[in-house]
């Protein structure tokens, strides 16, 4: 497929809200208790956020390996997923759900955390490469293509800029809490946004970095 193709495609993708089509938003992590708050369960906290906001709850599904929920949302079929597979065995679970809902590809969004922004950023976007996120990278293999909208919340990369395996996989110190939950906030607004009015303008209000002063530390 020629890159002019591609990116006609995708200019055109931006604007448009598909309401007859199903929508799947896939939070990536890590399953069990010990990963719960972790920097590299971003993605779950968020359709945690979304699906407590909308008043509905997401229950395990064998078949799919996943807590799932299917839900209606500014009248368009939702279903909200968070894999019980480890976080570099995300693909194999949304391409699952994706081919079982028929879903398309552009309507299948994925958020997760993003060491490589920093924390406070949000970016959404309509395709890329995974920045050595093996969550993202999977789910790109697995769908056979990078041009998939995802939503990508910056945790930061710590002291130490080479090594973050350990950083991801702790609790957000105290003092980022409140930047993480204004974050969670603003991350939601966006997706709603996204389902009611398209990419374009969810991008446009909601890209950026959430500002409540200095972290503390």
């Amino acid at each position: 497929m020629s890159s002019g193709f591609m990116n006609e495609f995708k200019d055109n993708l931006s604007g448009m809200v598909f309401m007859d089509s199903p929508v799947l938003i896939a939070g990536l992590g890590n399953p069990g208790t010990q990963y719960v708050g972790t920097r590299h369960n971003f993605g779950f906290d968020i359709i945690d956020r979304l699906s407590w906001q909308i008043g509905v709850s997401l229950a395990f599904e064998k078949k799919f390996n996943a807590d799932i929920c299917r839900c209606e949302l500014f009248g368009r079929k939702v279903v909200l997923l968070k894999p019980r597979s480890y976080m570099n065995l995300s693909g194999p679970v949304v391409r699952k759900a994706l081919d079982f809902f028929k879903v398309n590809i552009v309507d299948t969004l994925v958020v997760l955390d993003d060491a490589n922004l920093p924390l406070g950023a949000i970016r959404f976007r309509l395709d890329g490469r995974d920045g050595g996120h093996h969550g993202l990278e999977s789910v790109s293999r697995s769908m056979g293509t990078t041009v998939h909208p995802r939503q990508r919340l910056g945790i930061g990369r710590g002291k130490d800029l080479r090594q973050i395996s350990g950083y991801v996989l702790d609790r957000f110190d105290k003092p980022e809490v409140e930047v993480k939950e204004a974050v969670e906030r603003r991350a939601v607004e966006q997706i709603k946004c996204w389902l009611s009015e398209g990419a374009s303008l969810a991008i446009q209000k909601f890209n950026g970095s959430v500002e409540i002063g200095p972290i503390k530390k």
